[in-house]
């Protein structure tokens, strides 16, 4: 007689870990809190977004800067001496430095930053993105599989891992797909240093999200 096994007590919040949730294009995706996924990303709040003006609903515009993702340092533009080099990515939204607004963390708002010094081993775009920006490059942190938060470093693979589903994308290389089940690759933000800030220069190379459409 084949008796039932039932979950224990830690594998139940590990399962309930795996729901957590993210905001985005009207649908709600999960995301797993695994090895490797740092505890304190946080989701931002945006329930006050009706008092609020339009614009902080916007995808990132030329001219914006970068902010912290997590909720004690957001505010502030990230500086290119705040990224260390050849380290892993850093979470950040758009800033509208101008009128002081933060851009809610829609899907498309979700970023990853990254700092090289080394450029030859990079595609000829991806160079040429980092070679304008000091060695800054920018993606999307959605993984286009499920739409989970890129927010896991493979140091095997040198690549950008989600937690749902192990997809690896290589940052040097147009953030194109490693290893996974993911149908492409990020989509790339291309920025500019101004004053030592990271702006953004221009819009996305690919759409955000999840599926295999391409622009």
């Amino acid at each position: 007689m084949k008796h039932r096994r039932y979950a224990t007590e830690e594998e139940k919040e590990q399962d309930g870990s795996r729901r957590r949730f993210v905001q985005g294009a009207g649908i709600i995706i999960a995301a797993v809190a695994s090895k490797g996924v740092s505890a304190g990303i946080e989701i931002p709040d945006d329930g006050a977004e009706e008092e609020q003006p339009e614009e902080v609903s916007f995808p990132p515009q030329v001219g914006d800067r970068l902010t912290p993702f997590a909720r004690s340092k957001r505010g502030k533009p990230i500086r290119v001496e705040d990224v260390p080099v050849a380290s892993k990515q850093i979470l950040a939204l758009p800033l509208d430095k101008k009128e002081g607004h933060i851009r809610h963390a829609r899907t498309y708002n979700q970023l990853m930053i990254q700092r090289f010094e080394d450029l030859d081993n990079m595609d000829e775009s991806t160079a040429e993105r980092a070679a304008a920006a000091e060695g800054i490059v920018v993606y999307s942190a959605i993984c286009t599989h499920y739409g989970c938060i890129v927010i896991s470093w493979d140091k095997k693979q040198q690549g950008y891992m989600c937690p749902c589903h192990q997809s690896v994308f290589n940052p040097r290389n147009s953030g194109d797909i490693v290893s996974g089940p993911a149908p492409r690759r990020l989509p790339s933000l291309p920025v500019v240093i101004e004053s030592g800030e990271i702006v953004v220069a221009g819009d996305f190379d690919t759409p955000v999200g999840i599926g295999s459409h391409v622009r």
